[in-house]
Order: structure tokens, then C-alpha cells, then sequence
């Protein structure tokens, strides 16, 4: 595949309804986050950069940053590891 085509289907083919792959509670932790869940189905671009919002609040130890605050966003940490860990099994039934 040439770049030009992939390039058009990472940015516009639809592939993940997120809306159906999560949990009311979890979309709901993502509110609380303030990322926007949109009535849609997500080209892999849309799904990418949810990803890239949810990972500023993953403590990951190899990293020299400080992650976003659960706390302040009153989010508990064992539900964001839930939702993080459903991410992970949606990335491996790409």
C-alpha cells in the first residue's frame, strides 16, 4: 500500500465504534479526564489520539515526565487501569 492510500484510510476510514466497545463507566472516566468521546465511528487516527490523551495520565517509570493527575480529575486509579487494560484488548482485536 503507497503512502497516499494509507494515509487516506488512517485519517478516513472508519473502523472502532468506542462508544460500543466501552463500558458507561468508562466512558464516563473519560469525561471526567476531559477528553471528548464523539457520537461516531473512529477512523484509527480518532482512536490514536484518544489514546495519546489517555496516556498523559499512565505513570510509566522508563519515562522522565509527570503524568496528569487522577486525583484532581477525581478518577480512581484501579478504574483508569480498567479502562487502559480494555484499551489494550481492543488494540490486539485490531
Amino acid at each position: 500500500m503507497d503512502i497516499e492510500n494509507w494515509d487516506y484510510k488512517y485519517h478516513n476510514n472508519p473502523m472502532i465504534d468506542i462508544r460500543k466497545e466501552l463500558t458507561d463507566n468508562q466512558l464516563e472516566i473519560i469525561k471526567k479526564l476531559g477528553i471528548e468521546v464523539k457520537d461516531k465511528i473512529y477512523t484509527e487516527y480518532d482512536y490514536e489520539c484518544l489514546k495519546g490523551a489517555l496516556s498523559e495520565y499512565i505513570q510509566d517509570d522508563e519515562e522522565e515526565y509527570t503524568p496528569k493527575s487522577l486525583d484532581e480529575k477525581n478518577v480512581d486509579k484501579e478504574e483508569f487501569e480498567e479502562l487502559i487494560k480494555r484499551i489494550d484488548e481492543i488494540d490486539e482485536n485490531m
